[in-house]
């Protein structure tokens, strides 16, 4: 991601990392929808990438509430879309 290249485990791990913290007692699903469904990866990334931000602004003391407030409400609406995946698989 962002010019970093992964391979075999280690881009599994990279991508499932943040949701998998998030929701740990759905981390069998996660691990098994991360493998099947490109739809689900894709969302991973754009998770991983949405918290690494989050993550770099927050530890900006001259940051825009606004684009701090647009972050969170893209994160827990990511969250939302891979509930949404993982209830599916029931």
């Amino acid at each position: 991601m962002c010019g970093q290249t992964f391979t075999g485990n280690a881009m599994q791990d990279k991508f499932e990392r943040n949701l998998t913290q998030r929701f740990p007692d759905k981390k069998s699903h996660i691990v098994q929808l991360e493998v099947a469904n490109t739809g689900f990866r894709d969302l991973c990334r754009d998770y991983e990438e949405c918290v690494r931000v989050l993550e770099k602004l927050n530890r900006d003391p001259q940051v825009d509430a606004q684009r701090v407030g647009e972050y969170r409400d893209l994160k827990i609406a990511l969250e939302a879309e891979a509930l949404e995946y993982i209830e599916s698989m029931s």
